[in-house]
C-alpha cells in the first residue's frame, strides 16, 4: 500500500519538529536548556551525509525488525502489544542515550503506527522519514537558509518558522492521503 506509505512519509518532517519542541519544553522544567545556532563546516556536512545514508537506510529497518516486529508480533493480545511497546521504547530510548527522551517517545509512536497497522513497513517509513527529515535540516542550515538551534545534551533540535511550516503542510497533506485511502478500505 505505497499510498499509506507516501501518507507516513509527510507526517514524518513534522513529527521530526514537534519530537524537539516537547523534548525541549519537558527537559526545561528539569533544568536550564543552553541552546545554540547549528553551524556546519563543509567537512562536517560531509560526514554528516555519509552518517546519514545508515541513519536514513540501515537503521530504521534495524531498528524496527528487533524493536518492534520481533518483539511485538509474537504477542496477540493488544494490551500485552502495548506493554511491550513500552518496554522496548525504554530500552530504544537507553540505546540512544544523548536523545532518551526523544528516542522514547519516536519509539512509542513507531509501535503504536506498529500495532495499528500491523505492517512493519509503515513504523519503517516513518522511522526512516524522521531521520531524513533530521538530515535535511543539516543541509538547510548548511547553506544558511535559516537558523536551528540545538542543544548537544540531551539532543534537542528546534526549527525555525520557515521549516515548521514546511512540516505542517506536509502532513496536511500526508493526512489528507492518509484519510483518502483509509475512506477507500472502508
Amino acid at each position: 500500500k505505497p499510498t499509506i506509505g507516501l501518507g507516513l512519509l509527510l507526517l514524518a518532517p513534522l513529527w521530526c519538529v514537534a519530537e524537539g519542541f516537547v523534548v525541549y519544553g519537558l527537559t526545561s522544567l528539569i533544568h536550564t536548556v543552553q541552546m545554540e545556532p547549528i553551524t556546519y563546516t563543509s567537512d562536517e556536512l560531509r560526514e554528516d551525509l555519509l552518517a546519514s545514508v545508515h541513519a536514513v537506510l540501515l537503521a530504521p529497518v534495524l531498528e524496527e525488525l528487533c524493536y518492534r516486529q520481533l518483539a511485538i508480533s509474537p504477542f496477540r493480545r493488544r494490551w500485552v502489544q502495548v506493554v511491550v511497546c513500552v518496554l522496548m521504547a525504554l530500552l530504544f530510548g537507553i540505546v540512544h542515550v544523548r536523545n532518551f527522551l526523544g528516542a522514547f517517545l519516536a519509539a512509542i509512536l513507531y509501535g503504536i503506527v506498529f500495532i495499528w497497522a500491523r505492517n512493519i513497513w509503515y513504523a519503517i517509513i516513518l522511522h526512516a522519514g524522521h531521520n531524513l527529515a533530521a538530515t535535511l535540516l543539516a543541509v538547510y542550515c548548511s547553506f544558511g537558509l535559516g537558523e536551528i538551534r540545538m542543544s548537544r545534551m540531551p539532543v534537542i533540535i528546534l526549527s525555525d518558522t520557515i521549516i515548521v511550516v514546511a512540516a505542517v503542510i506536509l502532513a496536511v497533506i500526508g493526512f489528507i492521503i492518509l484519510r483518502i485511502k483509509l475512506n477507500e478500505n472502508k
